[in-house]
């Protein structure tokens, strides 16, 4: 049966190791790799607590697997894999041809005069 200091040390570490597996869920890792982290994690700093011997080994391991999720938890692992981004193809409509209108119409403006107009150049002359 191990000591009530050894369970209360675990529930410590446990609880101070949920933060940086949050943020490793939070950038997409797998559940089982998430469970994997944490029972490593919490496995060699109760080896720590235990074995003051190779503390000089542990230590900087147990730092660097703490804070390394909060530097860079998904791009610093994406740059070794080995996989290639998709091509992405985008598809255009085809380009609609307009035309503005032919030079020998005329505009608006200039078009025959309304009738209203003829009466008043008659009456006029």
């Amino acid at each position: 049966m191990p000591s009530p200091a050894l369970l209360a040390l675990a529930l410590v570490l446990f609880f101070v190791l949920l933060a940086p597996t949050d943020r490793l869920r939070r950038a997409g890792w797998p559940p089982r790799a998430l469970g994997i982290y944490l029972v490593t994690m919490l496995l060699l700093g109760l080896l720590f607590a235990e074995l003051p011997g190779p503390a000089r080994f542990l230590v900087p391991i147990l730092v660097v697997g703490y804070l390394a999720p909060f530097v860079a938890a998904r791009v610093g692992l994406d740059r070794f894999r080995a996989t290639r981004q998709p091509v992405v193809t985008v598809e255009r409509p085809p380009i609609k041809h307009v035309e503005g209108p032919a030079r020998d119409v005329p505009p608006p403006e200039a078009a025959a005069p309304s009738e209203a107009e003829e009466g008043r150049t008659s009456r006029t002359e």
